[in-house]
């Protein structure tokens, strides 16, 4: 719910507390206004037992000036044992004059645990953040759990699974939450302080809420000393209807008093009885919840007609992608990568805690089978199928050989055992569509295709619907790349025919918007960083209604087929973006230095001096980039660009005077498309150099040591697989020309430093690999130099060795020798980097620099803070989504 410093007011002299508002809070006008409203309410709380608000101040995001409770939580306390009757009975005696206080004028906790209760050391109970749940969850009287810290505290990492067991039922169910909500939890209290244990644990959140919704407390774990009223306001407290439950806090003062019980039976202080249900499911829970809720796994088949959605939150990696739901809605799968390796996680929805796939790295395109038991997914160009219990992995279908094998893209497994993908057929170069193969492997065969001289380049992210032949699919161009319109169709595994339903515009994730995903009876969708759901008749193909939204700002979501959904909000993702390093290496690998930290930075380069370096860097880490000089002698920063439209990938002149640099500046796509130039010292203008057509992409690679020319990379229109090498004259009025063209894919040009070479990434052979050409004429000759792939060469200054990134990461070196002809030695490997190597060269930026004498390298390496293994980042899940949708 915020971050809470301890301070020191100067003007009245006393400690207090500050809580800080999160971001999402007070960006929000309405619910701010609300929360200033509330807080006046809980001001006016005069209460001995009652943490008091003394104050809002406009602070970073807003500010709570609170009273400073010093001595332990409640927490704390029992986390070293139980509590003794006698105090557990004086502690509950203040916190009830405490929430009578506070239910008098209407104000509701809503989170009552121990972790909120502190115990002063002059033995004064104080209840804190009295309020402040009701008051920062909206106007509505819908208890919304994911504006709850109920499931998960507002401070990641660092969850406490505890706090999912104070929820009443009522909260848990998603209805209306009135003050008897606190007289659970306040059950939930009591019951802890006596037995040392929580009434309703769980491994996970879900396991927590089953209990809460279907379980019964263990009577027996009581004292035995404890009172016969006692154990009668336990089961008061703790009654699942509403109506059964006691109804005024006060009361509770009545059962503290033992002569108002002293001839009840002596049977009240044997264990208390209860039915033991095996399982119950309410029906705001829904589908989803409903299939972690059954005692021993398993799941629901059945939701009332009357289900209601409910909400909540639990924590996932920041830096995860491919984010799928199994179709049961009991386990999610995302890759999550870190120090230049990925792998695929499992996580039960509900729980705060997820496990590695052993055998997945670098895996990407993940889809569950049917069964919910495997997972497919494309590792180093080989399409694999996991058991996700035995984590025994096998490949049915080797597409390394296949120029499209680095793109990732959504893929699609049927109940009868066939999976739907997209594939660009090595070879015959004008099939780039969807293919069919069985699970079990065999041959695969084309069922849609495209044509690199149509519009809609290639097929992509297919989904089957209910009857297992025919499926959804993509028409257009790679998201991402261009801003080519993007169509939905429906294709069958029977027929070649399709059928186009409906355009949707261009697929931009910096622009808000992504592919269709299809659940039975809807298609979920991003548009404009709005997440909308669509009602769809399968049966006939027609559209049903009026899109509905189902959440704002939203960045990755993904939905199962039985009622879950789990999304990520971009404002939570924004903290969060991994940050990177600058760091020198020594040719050993270890790190000698520190240039920059805590930003987002590209294509870093080093003048000619080795005093400046141009880089780009993304400040906000929202994809907008901008070229800054850095001046690594005097520690200093200055930025050369400004342009809203994004400039990146800066390359020096010989004498160090001026930087060209990439810019997607008044075009409609964030892909660089143009060449400019401007003064490193940032006087003047920036002057365009190079448009290309319409469609297309430059971006430019290096600059010749003679000064007189720029090679940069060139992207065709209408199409990614496919890049050239052309050079830009400065002098004598030429025109472009092309250096190296043709059918395959080309990228990371460099100069020798004598101007004779040109070193470059080629996919020619399949996957990438570094080859030297002759310049100007590269007919001249060609060598390749790395012995199984690789990328980013880059020169020692005086020409004699050359580097380059091995396909594992690795740092390479190859001695040169360039006399009269190119000779070069073997590759040399000087230490393992951080880095990954796409296998195919997608992008034509650098990741790296090497000074002028060999023996520094300078690297973008994550941040400490920027490790997906420690950042945290709340995940929304909506149980039965669909709740409502139905009847619009």
């Amino acid at each position: 719910m915020g971050v809470v410093y301890r301070a020191r007011d100067t003007r009245l002299q006393r400690d207090v507390a500050l809580k800080l508002l999160p971001d999402h809070f007070a960006a929000d006008p309405e619910r701010l206004a609300r929360f200033q409203r509330e807080a006046q309410v809980l001001a006016s709380l005069n209460h001995p037992n009652i943490a008091q608000i003394y104050g809002l101040e406009q602070i970073s995001s807003g500010c709570i000036v609170m009273e400073l409770v010093e001595g332990e939580t409640l927490a704390d306390r029992i986390e070293r044992g139980r509590v003794p009757v006698d105090d557990a009975i004086a502690i509950s005696q203040q916190i009830v004059d405490a929430l009578e206080a506070a239910h008098e004028r209407d104000v509701v906790h809503r989170d009552l645990k121990p972790a909120n209760i502190k115990l002063t050391p002059d033995g004064n109970v104080k209840v804190l953040d009295f309020g402040l749940a009701k008051a920062l969850s909206g106007s509505g009287t819908e208890a919304d759990a994911s504006n709850s810290p109920t499931i998960m505290t507002g401070s990641m990492p660092g969850v406490v699974m505890g706090t999912a067991a104070y929820m009443s039922p009522e909260q848990a169910r998603g209805r209306h939450v009135d003050a008897r909500t606190d007289i659970w939890a306040f059950g939930c209290i009591l019951y802890e302080m006596l037995t040392g244990h929580q009434v309703f644990a769980g491994e996970t959140a879900t396991d927590s809420i089953a209990k809460i919704i279907g379980g019964q407390p263990d009577w027996t774990l009581l004292p035995d000393n404890t009172p016969a009223s006692v154990r009668v306001l336990l089961n008061l407290l703790l009654k699942k209807e509403l109506r059964e439950r006691l109804q005024h806090i006060g009361d509770a003062r009545l059962f503290f008093k033992p002569e108002i019980f002293a001839d009840l039976p002596a049977a009240m202080n044997a264990r208390v009885s209860g039915r033991r249900r095996t399982w119950i499911v309410a029906g705001a829970l829904g589908v989803a919840l409903a299939a972690t809720l059954i005692v021993g796994g398993g799941y629901f088949r059945n939701v009332p007609a009357d289900a209601q959605a409910i909400h909540y939150e639990m924590p996932a990696p920041a830096a995860l992608s491919d984010l799928i739901i199994s179709p049961d809605s009991q386990n999610l799968a995302y890759v999550v990568s870190a120090e230049g390796q990925s792998e695929i996680r499992i996580q039960p929805l509900g729980s705060l805690t997820a496990r590695s796939l052993p055998g997945t790295e670098n895996a990407r395109s993940l889809f569950w089978a049917p069964d919910n038991g495997r997972l497919a997914f494309l590792s180093g160009g080989k399409w694999m199928k996991i058991d996700v219990t035995s984590g025994i992995s096998e490949m049915f279908y080797d597409a390394s050989s296949t120029p499209f094998s680095r793109i990732s893209a959504p893929a699609s497994w049927s109940r009868d055992g066939v999976i739907l993908f997209t594939d660009f057929i090595h070879g015959t170069r004008d099939f780039i569509g969807l293919a069919q193969i069985s699970a079990n492997g065999g041959n695969l065969t084309p069922i849609t295709s495209a044509t690199l001289s149509g519009k809609e380049l290639f097929h992509f992210a297919p989904a089957f619907l209910s009857d297992g032949r025919r499926f959804l699919f993509h028409a257009g161009d790679v998201p991402g790349f261009r801003q080519e319109k993007v169509a939905l169709y429906v294709g069958s595994l029977d027929s070649k025919s399709t059928t186009r339903l409906m355009e949707i515009g261009v697929l931009d994730q910096s622009q808000g918007n992504s592919p269709v995903s299809y659940v039975p009876g809807y298609l979920l969708f991003v548009r404009n960083r709005a997440l909308m759901a669509q009602r769809f008749d399968e049966e006939h193909l027609q559209f049903l209604g009026e899109p509905v939204a189902l959440a704002e700002n939203v960045r990755q979501f993904a939905a199962s087929a039985t009622g879950a959904l789990v999304y990520r909000r971009a404002t939570d993702l924004r903290s969060s973006v991994p940050r990177q390093q600058l760091v020198w290496f020594d040719r050993n690998g270890r790190p000698v230095g520190e240039v920059a930290s805590s930003a987002m930075y590209q294509a870093p380069r080093l003048s000619r001096d080795g005093r400046r370096l141009a880089v780009a860097i993304s400040e906000s880490g929202d994809g907008r980039w901008d070229v800054w000089i850095m001046d690594l002698a005097r520690n200093s920063a200055s930025q050369l660009t400004f342009d809203p439209g994004g400039d990146s990938v800066p390359v020096w002149s010989p004498d160090g005077t001026q930087i060209v640099f990439a810019s997607s500046r008044g075009t409609n796509t964030p892909v660089p498309a143009k060449i400019y130039q401007k003064a490193s010292n940032g006087a003047g203008t920036d002057r365009l150099l190079f448009e290309p057509a319409d469609g297309e992409a430059a971006m430019p690679l290096d600059w010749s040591p003679d000064g007189e020319n720029i090679i940069f990379f060139r992207q065709p229109s209408n199409t990614v697989l496919l890049s050239d090498l052309w050079i830009l004259p400065l002098s004598g009025g030429k025109k472009p020309f092309p250096y190296l063209q043709g059918s395959y894919r080309r990228s990371h040009a460099q100069f020798s430093p004598d101007g004779r070479w040109i070193a470059y990434t080629s996919n020619e052979t399949g996957i990438a690999n570094i080859v030297v050409q002759p310049f100007p004429d590269a007919t001249q000759g060609k060598w390749r130099l790395s012995v199984n792939g690789g990328v980013e060469p880059r020169w020692r200054r005086d020409g004699r060795e050359l580097f380059y990134l091995a396909l594992d990461g690795k740092m390479m070196a190859v001695p040169i020798t360039s006399g009269s002809s190119f000779e070069s030695g073997q590759p040399v490997t000087l230490f393992q980097t951080r880095l990954s190597a796409d296998r195919t060269n997608i992008t034509p930026v650098f990741r790296y620099d090497v000074s002028g004498d060999g023996q520094r390298f300078l690297i973008t390496a994550p941040a400490p803070a920027a490790d997906a293994k420690s950042a945290v980042v709340p995940l929304n899940v909506v149980l039965n989504w669909t709740a409502g949708l139905k009847k619009k």
